[in-house]
């Protein structure tokens, strides 16, 4: 027994002294794995830091685009909010883009419809018979309308009407515009004005730059 415990305790202190060894390199790889990490974590942030004023300038070439894509692609007008157009301008604000071919073609026809029904001098009443016929002959416009929209301005102020249709529909198209000018509607040429968020990211860009 004797034997047994001094041999135990031998190999017990060979034991002990192999594990403290371990620790110890297990320390002294310590700093190293934190050194490593401490140089990820500096290329992580220059990345970053690289990465964000790409981003704004891409949103923001993004967005400078589609404004010039919209100016060419779309009828604009602006007008002062006037009665009966609160149909398009409710089923505008119902769509849920889960079908937007289908949504455009609905507030188009409501666009129609409510022009048909407003009162206009007689000098417009050509161009209201235009949509008369048009309105009555539904196979005539349908999958023609490629975009339509009415709602109102940011400030509420104005009403918005923009559409984009077939080159079959021109005449019906140029029948809508007479009579929102009627109505007190601008046609508005060339892309559209920055839009508020395209306005920020354009001041923060600047206040980056400045840095």
């Amino acid at each position: 027994m004797e034997q047994w415990l001094a041999k135990s305790t031998s190999v017990q202190a060979k034991k002990d002294v192999t594990m403290s060894k371990g620790k110890g390199r297990g320390v002294a790889k310590e700093p190293q794995q934190k050194r490593l990490r401490a140089e990820r974590d500096a290329e992580t942030s220059a990345g970053v830091t690289e990465a964000i004023p790409a981003i704004g300038e891409l949103s923001l070439e993004t967005a400078r685009n589609s404004r010039m894509h919209s100016g060419g692609l779309f009828r604009t007008l602006l007008l002062p909010v006037v009665q009966g157009l609160e149909l398009p301008v409710r089923i505008t604000a119902e769509a849920t883009g889960t079908d937007p071919g289908l949504e455009h073609c609905k507030v188009w026809a409501a666009l129609i419809l409510s022009l048909v029904n407003l009162s206009v001098p007689a000098e417009l009443q050509s161009a209201q018979l235009v949509l008369k016929t048009l309105a009555s002959a539904e196979q005539e416009w349908q999958n023609k309308v490629h975009f339509c929209r009415v709602c109102k301005t940011y400030d509420q102020k104005k009403l918005k009407v923009q559409f984009s249709v077939d080159s079959q529909l021109d005449p019906a198209a140029a029948a809508v515009a007479r009579i929102l000018v009627a109505q007190g509607g601008e046609l508005m040429f060339g892309p559209p004005p920055r839009s508020a968020r395209e306005r920020k990211v354009a001041g923060i860009m600047a206040n980056l730059a400045r840095r």
